[in-house]
């Protein structure tokens, strides 16, 4: 039997995009500049461990599981100081860290995989997906505005992490 696009059920158009289901509710007008920080002492933190093109994935209990607690972010190589708040989802605070772990040396129950390849296989549910592309790009992004573009001065992260502001003219610049 054909597949019919009027029978088929209603969908926001964005959701037929792999990384477009993210579900976080960012919280920005509660937002402090200590936010992250704060969020990193909840119990409950997810943290998604995110290196350049490749998310870290936990295989202990044989699926892959994207989140990770603070014991466990701070026993892998993490930049925790450079942790930015997506929001939250479900009452627990959403976290993206950095990470400088390579794939060769991560314990075995770990793996590094590249964003294309966690979502063609299927790795992570849409929600997952939705909150890997904001992590990936706010962290990319962070990594590309360290510097003033007015007056070259260093920046410094603001906000939760979806600011920075410039040490030497105080200009503030935001992700797009």
């Amino acid at each position: 039997m054909p597949f019919s696009l009027f029978s088929a059920p209603e969908r926001e158009a964005s959701h037929f995009l792999g990384f477009a289901g993210n579900v976080i509710e960012r919280q920005s007008e509660k937002r402090s500049d200590d936010a992250a920080r704060l969020a990193l002492t909840e119990p409950e933190a997810r943290l998604l461990l995110i290196a350049p093109g490749r998310l870290l994935l936990d295989f202990g209990n044989g699926a892959a599981n994207p989140y990770f607690t603070l014991a466990a972010a701070q026993a892998l190589e993490t930049a925790l100081d450079e942790a930015v708040l997506l929001g939250r989802a479900g009452g627990s605070a959403m976290l993206a860290v950095p990470a400088a772990a390579e794939g060769e040396s991560l314990p075995e129950r770990f793996k590094a995989i590249d964003f294309r390849s966690i979502h063609a296989q299927g790795l992570i549910d849409g929600a997952g997906l939705g909150a890997l592309a904001q992590g990936a790009a706010l962290l990319a992004w962070h990594a590309n505005h360290r510097f003033c573009g007015r007056c070259g001065a260093a920046t410094e992260m603001r906000a939760g992490g979806y600011k920075r502001v410039c040490t030497g003219c105080a200009a503030e610049h935001f992700p797009r």
